[in-house]
């Protein structure tokens, strides 16, 4: 029979009492969730249910004016304090916000805290301790996707050769880009790139292609560079790699730690790569395998700056600037001569490109310029015979099949003109600037030039421009003939 204690009492009043059962359960040591743990909210919605907690000591009494620590976690219970971004939670009371908020408990054991969720579905996590009594237990929550807000194309830009095809995978998303199981559709918009009824998209015609992503109300637009077949170096985040021009077949070639401080140049054939080796400044060759070695042995050219290499024609020969002039070298570093012709002091000749007969060079020179800038100026290697071309800029490069030489204006623009100074025309639009670095096709007809977003392919002809959109951390694009 189980024990009761029956309350006795005098009177009508009492017997709305009745008995309590001793035999329920006790109260136990710990720190016990009152109410809020285990609440589903969608991303970054304050939970409407703050969180409170009891704590009690080892003989289960109450404990009141305890300290508290209430402490965010990260989606997978661990701390998230070295990485505060990684927190599931945000915490919060009437004395601010946090990750660790420390409140005392009251007199009944209690404390509480208000929690607002993370932008990230998944799981939301809430470490409370009591550091004296040696006291912990986690709550979490689930967090769901919020409602839809938007559409979006992945990619949003990418690049296919003719007859190449990719699938999107566009994706509804909420106010905080997380995505959401609702249908998508695709919608061709261009003839270059087509979309068949599977969703793939396919490039037809070499061009600008767009193509339409609609949602749950909701539209974007993706594009797609359908470009000619070929491969090029580029420098990225992850250092001086090639790959073809859809993007595919990357290999990186040197480390981060080598890089450019001016464009590379293929050898003949293009087994290897001539460029500035990053932090010594000192010109490299890298093979196709990632091997790496200096040009010239450390101490042997009195050079201390070897920079922005390009090799003939034929392979004989690297030009680049050593220090402030034009020097030639064979690329097992014998043959080492100063190309540049004696110069006033201070005077710079920089971005020398030869010509496809390798009878010319032309570059950039503060040779003779009445305002502070450079002029692009020819040489003739058999005379000597230096010749201003009558423009400004930087970064001239001579196309590998005919005599015209592009180049950087002061305004950022590419402008081609003859090797002797005619037919100077402007290829790319007005407010939009390309980086130093850039090189031809090897047919002549494009040219390829970074600019704020990524690198480009440049119609010379036309001026048509499609932009690689896989290329927005690369620069110093290089074409391998």
């Amino acid at each position: 029979m189980h024990k009761q204690i029956c309350l006795v009492a005098l009177g009508a009043a009492a017997i709305g009492l009745g008995c309590q059962d001793s035999s329920g359960p006790k109260p136990s040591s710990g720190i016990r969730f009152v109410a809020g743990a285990g609440q589903t909210d969608t991303a970054n919605a304050i939970l409407p249910q703050l969180v409170i907690i009891e704590v009690r000591d080892s003989s289960a009494a109450i404990a009141a004016g305890e300290g508290v620590r209430f402490e965010a976690l990260s989606p997978s219970g661990s701390s998230c304090l070295s990485v505060p971004p990684s927190c599931s939670v945000v915490l919060f009371d009437s004395t601010g916000f946090g990750w660790v908020l420390t409140k005392p408990s009251d007199g009944r054991g209690r404390a509480s805290v208000s929690v607002q969720l993370s932008r990230r579905p998944g799981r939301g996590a809430l470490l409370v301790t009591a550091p004296r009594l040696g006291l912990q237990d986690t709550a979490f929550f689930t967090i769901m996707v919020a409602s839809p807000a938007a559409v979006v194309a992945i990619p949003k830009d990418t690049a296919l050769y003719i007859g190449g095809t990719f699938t999107p995978r566009g994706a509804v998303t909420d106010r905080y880009g997380n995505a959401r199981p609702d249908p998508v559709t695709y919608t061709g918009l261009s003839a270059a790139a087509t979309v068949d009824g599977s969703n793939q998209l396919t490039g037809r015609a070499i061009g600008r292609a767009a193509y339409l992503v609609q949602g749950s109300g909701f539209t974007d637009t993706g594009w797609v560079s359908v470009v000619p077949s070929g491969t090029f170096a580029a420098v990225g985040a992850n250092g001086l790699a090639v790959m073809n021009l859809d993007g595919s077949g990357y290999k990186p070639l040197a480390p981060s730690n080598s890089y450019y401080n001016g464009y590379g140049s293929w050898a003949n054939p293009p087994d290897a790569l001539a460029f500035d080796s990053g932090g010594s400044n000192k010109l490299a060759i890298v093979d196709l395998n990632g091997q790496v070695r200096l040009v010239l042995a450390a101490g042997d050219s009195g050079i201390v700056l070897q920079v922005w290499p390009s090799f003939s024609r034929d392979g004989s020969w690297i030009y680049f600037q050593g220090d402030s002039w034009i020097w030639k070298v064979h690329s097992d570093g014998t043959g080492l001569t100063r190309v540049s012709p004696p110069a006033s002091f201070g005077e710079v000749d920089r971005w020398a490109t030869p010509s496809p007969d390798g009878t010319r060079l032309v570059f950039a020179t503060s040779r003779g310029s009445p305002t502070p800038g450079l002029a692009i100026a020819r040489l003739d290697l058999g005379t000597g015979l230096l010749t201003s071309l009558g423009v400004y800029g930087v970064s001239p490069r001579w196309s590998p099949v005919a005599d015209t030489i592009a180049y950087l204006d002061v305004d950022g623009r590419i402008k081609v003109l003859q090797a002797d100074g005619t037919g100077l025309r402007s290829i790319t639009p007005a407010g939009r600037a390309f980086d130093i670095g850039l090189d031809w096709s090897t047919d002549g007809q494009w040219i390829l030039a970074r600019d704020a977003y990524a690198i480009n392919l440049i119609r010379v002809a036309t001026g048509v421009i499609l932009p690689l959109g896989y290329t927005t951390a690369m620069s110093v694009p290089v074409w391998r003939p």
